[in-house]
């Protein structure tokens, strides 16, 4: 039987982990960031939620740590693929290896005006007044 404290402490060892994994340079900082965006759901499960505290269905701690390095990878030890996508602005709205309907959802949420102007860049029209 699993206390809900129990739960939170293997969650925290989980999200360590996978911080350490993916080499940030400064795991508390890290941590820090990413944490905010997450909660552990009904089910134990580590969900990702949009600032005002919301669910985002279906993502979880590998999608907000892929936000947090595409926005700023700084925090994470250089590595060739990190380099080259922090180099190239990668538009997620693009076809090919770009294209990210997660990382497009998470753009819209906190950056509708670039989201749309990314969009238009790949020929798609996208409307916050819809």
């Amino acid at each position: 039987m699993h206390s809900n404290t129990a739960l939170a402490k293997l969650a925290k060892k989980i999200v360590r982990a996978e911080i350490e994994k993916r080499g940030a340079k400064d795991a508390n900082a890290v941590e820090s960031i990413v944490g905010r965006r997450l909660r552990l759901d009904s089910d134990g499960d580590i969900i990702m939620v949009d600032p005002e505290g919301r669910s985002l269905p279906g993502l979880g701690l590998a999608d907000a740590l892929d936000a947090l390095q595409r926005s700023q990878p700084e925090l994470f030890r250089s590595s060739v693929a990190a380099l080259k996508t922090a180099a190239r602005n990668p538009n997620p709205f693009a076809p090919g290896a770009d294209f990210s309907m997660t990382a497009q959802m998470l753009l819209w949420r906190s950056d509708p005006e670039k989201a749309e102007t990314l969009a238009a860049e790949a020929g798609l029209t996208i409307n916050r007044t819809i």
